[in-house]
């Protein structure tokens, strides 16, 4: 093969690969994570105060 086309192909690779690195991807998964993230950063206190957990009463039982 000549070396113009041989370049034209690497450069064609090239391109196609960097696209996966720096290419915005569409998935669903990313934009719950950023609404989730966008819900969570207005929250000053911690998620502990966000969500209130009712706490069970922990029975310890010991043998004698």
């Amino acid at each position: 093969m000549d070396t113009n086309i041989k370049l034209n192909i690497m450069i064609g690779k090239v391109y196609i690969m960097s696209l996966r690195f720096f290419e915005l991807p569409n998935f669903f998964n990313y934009t719950m994570a950023d609404g989730i993230y966008n819900l969570l950063k207005l929250i000053k206190t911690g998620l502990v105060n966000f969500v209130k957990v009712k706490s069970q009463p922990i029975f310890n039982l010991t043998y004698s």
